[in-house]
Order: structure tokens, then C-alpha cells, then sequence
């Protein structure tokens, strides 16, 4: 289980593995903690502080993380650990015009060392002007949901996953369908493959319609994988999904998002699928 604090208190209802704060006002500014705990006994975190900084930045302080500053007030969209480099992606939504304390050009995607430094073996450039979900492949190349400068049709934004080089060069053997929206999560299966979810389509680029689907290892569409079909909530969001995809130690996937049903029967919000992409009919969550 988990506990957050703030300056040592209890922060009520805050018992998820992350805490989010938005629109920070100077009363949240201060130190945040977390207590884990299971039935062998509990650990307290190192404090997280928040405070005021001279330059717009999207990063909190913690322990010897500097936080990297930006002439541009531009908050990432997402931010990733790469378990194999051991550093922190950084995505950006309109953000390809982003420069670094130095003047430097990041890019949309960054990716910052264990201190929080920018790491400038690694850049993208303005190759693209969106970006949100990032994963690191065991090779050290990563894979990004995003929007490239040069990928448009008549007016429609031309959505893919890329693949770039531990460089951040461009990685041209990888080739992604057209997606009917920017992938807001991705998740790597062992095998190499690619879970891409969206929360609604909001183009017609004539691209990929589906909520969730699976690429093969070269970018292409896994037609192994059945696409599930995601019922509306009652107040007329499109299902899809909206929090991190998950997949188990049988390879069977775990997905959440504002639905109602998947293929026809009932799941509120939750629900598991087989490795092939069908509904799990064993795993119905209640409460």
C-alpha cells in the first residue's frame, strides 16, 4: 500500500503509487514523501520538494535530481523511465520549438540523465511536433508515439509510432501505420511487440481507428491481434484508454479507460484480455 505526505502529514486519499498535482499553488509548496508498505513492514521515500523557481520548469527537485530548466513554459505531456539506459524521457505535446538553459534545441522528445541533465547524446531535433508515449527497448532504441513536421494529408495530421536510434536519429526500418490519434500509451510485450492504446480518434487521416492494437517489431499491424471494440460511458465518452497498459507474467493484458463494455459485455473502466487480444471472460472486476 501507499501513504503520501506532505510536510509529514497524511495527505488524504493520496494511496496510489504516483501523485499528481496540477495548477500548484504557492501553499503546496513544500516536502512530499511516500510510505510503502506491505505485511513485512513499510519504508519511508526520500523527500520530493516543491518550491518556487525564477524559470518556468516541469520538473520537482528530488534529492540529487536538478530540475532542467526551459526558456519555454512547456509541461511534458508524459514522463518515462527507461529501465535500460536508466534515464528519463521526457515527451512534449506543440513542443518542437523547445530550447534548452543553453539555447540548445531538445526537441519534443528528451531525455535527461539520473542528475536531471539534459543528455545531449540524445536528440530528435524538430523532426517531431507532438510526442506523448515513449517506450525503451532492450537494444537501447526508443519508441515513440508522436507526430511528425513532414507527416501531414490535406489539412489531416498523420499520426505514428517511431522508432529512433539511442541517438535520437530516426530509425527508417521501423514503419508504423497511419493512427487515427496520437498513441497516449504504449506498452512492450517480451516478444518485441508493441500495445498502442488511444483515448478517441479525432482525425480522418484514414489511419488506424482502433482504441488498442498491437505492432509487430518492424512497426506493422499485428493482424494476430483482435482489436477490442470499447462500448461509451453513460455520459457519451468514446471508450478507449486512459491509463497505463499492463501485461502479466501469461502475457495477458490489463487496460483501464472511460468504457463501459469491451466486445459486447459488461466492464466498467477495467478489464483483462488474452494475449490475442480477446476478452478474458474469467477476469470481471466488481465494486
Amino acid at each position: 500500500s501507499y501513504q503520501w505526505k506532505y510536510n509529514g502529514g497524511d495527505i488524504m486519499h493520496a494511496t496510489g503509487q504516483s501523485l499528481v498535482l496540477s495548477n500548484i499553488q504557492p501553499g503546496q509548496y513544500g516536502n512530499y514523501t511516500v510510505v510503502v508498505s506491505n505485511p513485512y513492514g513499510s519504508t519511508t521515500s526520500n523527500p520530493g520538494a516543491i518550491a518556487a523557481a525564477p524559470t518556468p520548469s516541469a520538473f520537482v527537485n528530488y534529492g540529487n535530481f536538478t530540475r532542467p530548466e526551459f526558456r519555454r513554459s512547456v509541461i511534458p505531456g508524459r514522463t518515462t523511465f527507461g529501465a535500460v539506459s536508466g534515464k528519463i524521457y521526457a515527451t512534449f505535446v506543440n513542443g518542437d520549438n523547445l530550447t534548452g538553459a543553453g539555447n540548445q534545441r531538445v526537441g519534443t522528445v528528451i531525455r535527461l540523465n539520473e542528475d536531471g541533465q539534459i543528455d545531449g547524446g540524445f536528440n530528435v531535433g524538430s523532426f517531431l511536433t507532438s510526442a506523448w508515449a515513449v517506450a525503451e527497448q532492450a537494444d537501447g532504441k526508443v519508441l515513440v508515439g508522436g507526430l511528425a513536421a513532414h507527416d501531414a494529408l490535406g489539412g489531416d495530421s498523420l499520426y505514428r509510432v517511431w522508432r529512433f536510434n539511442p541517438d535520437g536519429t530516426v530509425d527508417h526500418s521501423y514503419r508504423s501505420p497511419v493512427l487515427a490519434a496520437l498513441p497516449r500509451y504504449v506498452a512492450l510485450q517480451p516478444d518485441g511487440k508493441l500495445l498502442v492504446g488511444v483515448n478517441g480518434t479525432n482525425v480522418n487521416n484514414g489511419g488506424v481507428t482502433a482504441l488498442l492494437y498491437r505492432l509487430n517489431t518492424d512497426g506493422s499491424k499485428d493482424p494476430s491481434f483482435t482489436d477490442p471494440v470499447f462500448a461509451a460511458n453513460g455520459a457519451g465518452v468514446p471508450g478507449g484508454i486512459f491509463a497505463s497498459i499492463l501485461v502479466d507474467g501469461q502475457n495477458r493484458i490489463i487496460i483501464g479507460g472511460p468504457f463501459t463494455g469491451v466486445n459486447g459485455s459488461t466492464r466498467n473502466g477495467v478489464a483483462r484480455l488474452l494475449p490475442d487480444g480477446t476478452l478474458d471472460n474469467s477476469f470481471v472486476p466488481s465494486g
